[in-house]
């Protein structure tokens, strides 16, 4: 991701297929990493999920939106396409 970063990506997107997982707790660890990419990387980054849980969130790592994990919904959001670089996405290698 820091490499895709490093060339430009102003936005990050998940989008997973969680369909063969029966345990709810990957639901949890999925949203853990996607806060940690968000905040490593400066971006934004919309997770899309086809039956957990999908979320916006913020380069701080804050989830502004989230929807309920085995239920169909749509998330409005307002997101900014971010161009600079974190210390993770300069250093990736250390």
């Amino acid at each position: 991701i820091a490499d895709e970063v490093r060339k430009g990506a102003s936005l990050l997107v998940n989008v997973s297929n969680l369909s063969w997982f029966h345990d709810a707790s990957i639901n949890r660890q999925l949203l853990a990493a996607a806060v940690f990419r968000a905040v490593e990387n400066g971006r934004y980054l919309v997770l899309s999920t086809n039956t957990g849980v999908s979320a916006v969130i913020t380069p701080s790592g804050l989830v502004t939106s989230m929807s309920v994990a085995g239920q169909r919904g749509v998330l409005l959001n307002t997101i900014q396409f971010l161009y600079g670089k974190t210390p993770f996405s300069r250093m990736w290698w250390l």
